[in-house]
């Protein structure tokens, strides 16, 4: 049910960033345990995880990588936001975690 995502607080910014230098690509999607967050250059890379409510649940950095794969055991089946951030460029994606 997408209603739950109407719920999603105004600080957490769920757009999708129109710039066509940042590719990001999170599969599979829905997810088990494990989410790879593919990008198109190695860069460094900030990911933060939030559920609906705005609460961050992961939050990491990455150096000089591509691929980034995610062992997300600990979440709950549910929706979430996943936050990539470079120097310069910012995406988000909706994701749902599922057993």
């Amino acid at each position: 049910d997408f209603e739950c995502l109407t719920n999603i607080p105004e600080n957490l910014n769920i757009e999708k960033h129109d710039n066509k230098k940042f590719h990001v690509k999170a599969y599979p999607n829905p997810f088990n345990d494990n989410l790879k967050i593919e990008l198109e250059t190695k860069d460094n890379y900030k990911i933060t995880i939030y559920d609906l409510k705005g609460r961050i649940l992961y939050d990491n950095n990455y150096y000089s990588t591509d691929l980034i794969e995610l062992d997300l055991k600990q979440l709950d089946n549910g929706y979430y936001i996943v936050s990539v951030k470079s120097n310069t460029n910012l995406a988000n994606i909706k994701v749902v975690k599922q057993k």
